[in-house]
């Protein structure tokens, strides 16, 4: 996220905008209920 963000904000050489737009600006992000992972013990 951060890289696009800055890359729509960064122009080159010439002062043309690195990208056009910021692609996934404004979509949510993914996000779990239970972050927390199942750890297996080395029997299972």
């Amino acid at each position: 996220m951060a890289v696009l963000k800055w890359a729509a904000r960064s122009r080159d050489e010439e002062g043309n905008l690195l990208l056009d737009s910021n692609p996934p600006k404004g979509l949510r992000k993914p996000r779990e209920k239970n972050p927390n992972r199942v750890v297996l013990t080395e029997g299972e």
